[in-house]
Protein backbone atom coordinates (compact mmCIF):
# COMPACT_ATOMS: atom_id res chain seq x y z
CA UNK A 1 0.00 0.00 0.00
CA UNK A 2 1.15 3.49 -0.75
CA UNK A 3 1.14 6.04 1.76
CA UNK A 4 1.44 9.89 1.18
CA UNK A 5 2.39 12.74 3.08
CA UNK A 6 -0.39 14.79 4.00
CA UNK A 7 0.59 18.06 5.05
CA UNK A 8 0.18 19.61 8.50
CA UNK A 9 0.64 22.97 10.33
CA UNK A 10 1.26 25.98 9.14
CA UNK A 11 0.80 24.74 5.88
CA UNK A 12 -2.93 23.70 6.45
CA UNK A 13 -3.65 27.18 7.48
CA UNK A 14 -2.06 28.36 4.25
CA UNK A 15 -4.42 26.12 1.94
CA UNK A 16 -7.58 26.48 3.53
CA UNK A 17 -9.03 28.90 0.59
CA UNK A 18 -8.11 26.06 -1.55
CA UNK A 19 -10.40 23.78 -3.26
CA UNK A 20 -10.54 20.82 -5.46
CA UNK A 21 -11.33 20.24 -9.24
CA UNK A 22 -11.38 16.93 -10.90
CA UNK A 23 -10.50 16.75 -15.11
CA UNK A 24 -12.52 13.78 -15.71
CA UNK A 25 -10.96 13.32 -18.94
CA UNK A 26 -8.07 12.47 -17.28
CA UNK A 27 -9.40 10.08 -14.64
CA UNK A 28 -8.91 6.54 -14.66
CA UNK A 29 -11.45 5.75 -12.56
CA UNK A 30 -9.10 4.59 -9.69
CA UNK A 31 -10.96 5.66 -6.33
CA UNK A 32 -7.72 6.75 -4.77
CA UNK A 33 -9.30 9.85 -4.07
CA UNK A 34 -12.32 8.02 -3.02
CA UNK A 35 -10.52 6.18 -0.37
CA UNK A 36 -8.37 8.47 0.94
CA UNK A 37 -10.14 11.49 1.45
CA UNK A 38 -10.75 12.06 5.02
CA UNK A 39 -14.26 14.11 4.85
CA UNK A 40 -15.34 11.57 1.17
CA UNK A 41 -15.72 14.53 -0.96
CA UNK A 42 -15.64 11.99 -3.50
CA UNK A 43 -17.24 9.65 -5.21
CA UNK A 44 -17.06 7.55 -8.59
CA UNK A 45 -19.86 7.94 -10.76
CA UNK A 46 -19.91 6.24 -13.99
CA UNK A 47 -15.91 4.73 -13.61
CA UNK A 48 -14.75 8.59 -12.56
CA UNK A 49 -14.02 10.65 -9.66
CA UNK A 50 -16.54 12.95 -8.97
CA UNK A 51 -16.44 15.78 -6.47
CA UNK A 52 -19.38 15.71 -4.15
CA UNK A 53 -18.79 17.56 -1.34
CA UNK A 54 -16.69 20.57 -1.76
CA UNK A 55 -17.91 22.19 0.84
CA UNK A 56 -16.50 19.71 3.16
CA UNK A 57 -13.01 19.71 1.90
CA UNK A 58 -10.14 21.39 3.74
CA UNK A 59 -7.24 21.31 1.38
CA UNK A 60 -5.19 18.34 3.16
CA UNK A 61 -4.45 17.89 -0.42
CA UNK A 62 -4.13 14.04 -0.15
CA UNK A 63 -6.33 13.59 -3.30
CA UNK A 64 -3.76 15.44 -5.00
CA UNK A 65 -1.09 13.35 -4.16
CA UNK A 66 -2.94 9.77 -4.41
CA UNK A 67 -3.80 10.31 -8.16
CA UNK A 68 -1.74 8.40 -10.66
CA UNK A 69 -3.12 10.06 -13.49
CA UNK A 70 -2.46 13.95 -12.36
CA UNK A 71 -6.68 14.36 -12.85
CA UNK A 72 -7.00 16.45 -9.69
CA UNK A 73 -6.05 19.98 -9.52
CA UNK A 74 -6.02 22.91 -6.89
CA UNK A 75 -7.01 26.32 -7.17
CA UNK A 76 -7.43 28.86 -4.10
CA UNK A 77 -10.22 30.80 -4.19
CA UNK A 78 -10.49 34.73 -3.77
CA UNK A 79 -12.79 36.85 -2.61
CA UNK A 80 -14.26 39.94 -4.53
CA UNK A 81 -11.71 42.16 -3.74
CA UNK A 82 -9.14 39.66 -5.48
CA UNK A 83 -7.66 38.45 -1.26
Amino acid sequence: MKSYKIPDGDLLDAIETFVSVVDTDKCIGCGECVNLCPNECYLLEDKKSKLVKDYYCWGCLSCFYACPSQCIDIYQEYDNEGN
